[in-house]
């Protein structure tokens, strides 16, 4: 007859396979990240955001009709423009309106031309030279614009302009003065293949939710983004860098969160994609680190370790920077490991609660506590009883080692369950006291 008559092993079966049906689901979780790539560059930080198309409609101009706009005055220009000069002489504009006029632009004489006007279209500026100021302040472009192979000779003001959707500068040079304070700009922003002869002014800019300032070689003066504003979304601005000196930019993480454009990929074909986003990260936080910016420096290295796990051998690097994420926060959390620890000690105490009496007589065994166990009748509510189950408890949990010895001879084949609960139990006792170790001595 069975002495102590109880369904222990049922009880450690249910344990059992909780355990596992978690252990479905969270690989479950991460197959479907990666059948639905959308929702893995969202959660997972490998963002890719949504590029803007950008069409051109300058067909079928029948009528040519000549305007002036020397006189200055703020006009709405409520078509597609485009805007361009071969000879870098003169500023033309052809623009696809219901009536199809052909607008022409004279030689510039006014730095205000373009200031507090209403673009209520795309607008694309191609090869043109401005030789006095450039002023669009206080501008509003409420669709794309572009500006391509474009000399800014003097200053270019955007100072309080407002960008609804895509900017981009492309193959640009500003050998002058260039201001974005207080402007607000839209979805994207791209600087590619430009040069800044002259400092730059970002004071209280809202930012897009993508700015993309790559192969940007020459920088004269540091580009300071550290006192713009989010993004109207709210979230941090995805940043690119990639090809730019990192060490003429002043960033503040809390505002941007790195990302790389797959564009990159045709441009340097014969270098690892991977290796040159590990250099980028790796550059940066040595300028944050040099610099003093420690508050960027663990944001950015929180990503970085991120993104290294994330390129580890699938699924292993998922599961490793899950665990990183929610244990102690990639390192920069570290009271978390503390309780992590009280929590799962707590829950092993409560489970050998319940069951002390059938682990110490049928898993295993504490010589000194078994003297305790032959009392015919126990109270579990009497205070010695609780005190020996948190010490049994505590000695699997936190020991160094665990006997073998001490194990009941039939414990694994009668008892596999069970058996498999104080291993693993023991097994996460031994994790968190390492971490705690070495949070202590580090």
């Amino acid at each position: 007859m069975n002495e102590y008559p109880d369904n222990s092993d049922s009880f450690f079966k249910v344990i059992f396979y909780i355990l596992l049906i978690l252990i479905i689901l969270i690989t479950s979780l991460i197959l479907v990240e990666f059948i639905f790539p959308v929702n893995i560059f969202r959660h997972f930080g490998v963002s890719k955001p949504e590029n803007v198309e950008l069409h051109f409609d300058l067909s079928d101009t029948n009528k040519v009709e000549e305007y002036s706009l020397k006189d200055g005055k703020n006009r709405n220009i409520d078509a597609d423009a485009t805007f361009y000069t071969p000879d870098y002489n003169k500023l033309y504009s052809s623009a696809n309106i219901p009536d199809k006029h052909y607008y022409n632009y004279e030689v510039i004489k006014s730095s205000s031309l373009f200031k507090n006007k209403t673009f209520d279209s795309i607008a694309y500026f191609s090869n043109t030279s401005f030789q006095c100021i450039a002023s669009f302040d206080s501008t509003h472009f409420m669709d794309s614009v572009i500006y391509n192979i474009i000399n800014f000779n003097s200053d270019a003001l955007f100072t309080n302009a407002v960008f609804d959707s895509s900017v981009i500068f492309r193959d640009c040079q500003f050998f002058s003065e260039i201001s974005f304070s207080n402007s607000q700009f839209g979805v994207k922003t791209v600087f590619s293949r430009c040069e800044f002869r002259g400092p730059s002014y970002w004071a209280g800019t809202i930012l897009p939710e993508t700015l993309d300032i790559k192969y940007s070689k020459y920088i004269y003066d540091e580009i300071d983004l550290r006192s713009c504003r989010l993004p109207r979304s709210g979230r941090r601005c995805y940043l690119s860098i990639y090809g730019t000196d990192v060490d003429k930019l002043k960033i503040n993480m809390r505002l941007f969160q790195l990302y790389f454009p797959r564009d990159i990929y045709s441009f340097d074909k014969n270098q690892s994609f991977q290796d040159e986003m590990l250099g980028t990260y790796e550059a940066l936080l040595g300028k944050f680190k040099r610099d003093g910016y420690m508050d960027s420096y663990e944001l950015l290295d929180i990503d970085y370790q991120h993104f290294r796990n994330l390129n580890r051998t699938y699924p292993i690097g998922i599961i490793i920077d899950l665990f990183q994420k929610y244990w102690w926060n990639y390192g920069y959390s570290k009271y978390r490991v503390f309780l992590w620890t009280l929590l799962m000690y707590v829950i092993f105490i409560l489970f050998n609660y319940s069951k002390f009496k059938f682990l110490i007589t049928k898993i295993y065994k504490i010589p000194y506590l078994e003297s305790f166990m032959k009392m015919k009748e126990m109270n579990t509510k009497n205070i010695i009883y609780i005190l020996h189950v948190i010490v049994y408890s505590s000695i699997i949990f936190f020991g160094i080692r665990i006997s073998l010895n001490n194990f009941r001879e039939d414990a694994i084949t009668n008892h596999p369950f069970a058996f498999c609960y104080i291993i693993s139990f023991y097994i996460v006792g031994l994790l968190c006291v390492g971490y705690i170790v070495n949070i202590i001595f580090a």
